[in-house]
């Protein structure tokens, strides 16, 4: 899944970014597909080079956010 090059350290970063993003989704989100959403953001703010685990956490839970309002727009 990871397209770019990143160390194997940022690599431990970024899961442990993601699994913090995520542990507080909603039921109806805590699915494989918004999870690769949620990694998708990650990997994106890591490839601009924003590497700090805060930041990453931060790029996470924003895609998560991003989610709740798609849906809530669509219903």
């Amino acid at each position: 899944m990871l397209a770019q090059n990143f160390g194997p350290e940022l690599e431990v970063v970024m899961s442990f970014a993601l699994d913090e993003a995520c542990r507080d989704l909603p039921d109806h989100f805590n699915s494989h597909q918004c999870r690769c959403f949620v990694a998708k953001r990650i990997i994106e703010c890591a490839g601009d080079g924003e590497v700090s685990y805060n930041t990453l956490v931060e790029a996470g839970q924003s895609a998560i956010a991003e989610m709740i309002a798609l849906q809530s727009k669509s219903a």
